[in-house]
């Protein structure tokens, strides 16, 4: 049994959407033998213990794992049970919660005029002597200045 389709979109920080694909023909434990349930098992220790506590079993092909510390790592493996009995349990997986940053909005650029006073004979003048370009990402209205400041 393996884990498939999970971490980078389901994956915030503190939930993970933990996905997987069901068995069938002889995978299941026999022709015509369905499973009934699957059980997911999470462990956060990186040497891993398996606590029957931290465990769900449910009869669907996924699970949402909630209240999860941001960025921490989390393992997970899965076992399935037919009629008779469960199955072996599934290689484990570490996943690490987090969120992608949003996108920043599209640069602005503003043209600045370095000017120069020189005095001439018979009074001074203004020459513009360079320019100098600024390249400006603006964050949206919800980014902290905390958040600003990483950038």
């Amino acid at each position: 049994m393996t884990l498939a389709n999970f971490g980078q979109p389901d994956t915030t920080r503190n939930s993970i959407e933990v996905n997987w694909k069901n068995l069938n023909g002889q995978q299941t434990g026999g022709q015509g033998v369905m499973i009934s349930m699957f059980e997911l098992q999470w462990d956060k220790a990186e040497k891993q213990t398996w606590p029957a506590t931290q465990s769900f079993q449910t009869s669907n092909l996924s699970k949402s794992h909630n209240g999860l510390t941001n960025n921490a790592f989390y393992w997970y493996r899965i076992r399935a049970k037919n009629a008779f009995c469960w199955g072996g349990w599934s290689k484990p997986i570490k996943v690490q919660t987090g969120s992608k940053p949003n996108v920043p909005k599209p640069p602005t650029t503003d043209i600045v005029k370095k000017v120069t006073k020189r005095r001439l004979a018979g009074g001074s003048s203004t020459f513009v002597t360079e320019y100098e370009v600024r390249i400006c990402w603006l964050m949206d209205s919800t980014t902290s200045e905390k958040e600003v400041a990483k950038y």
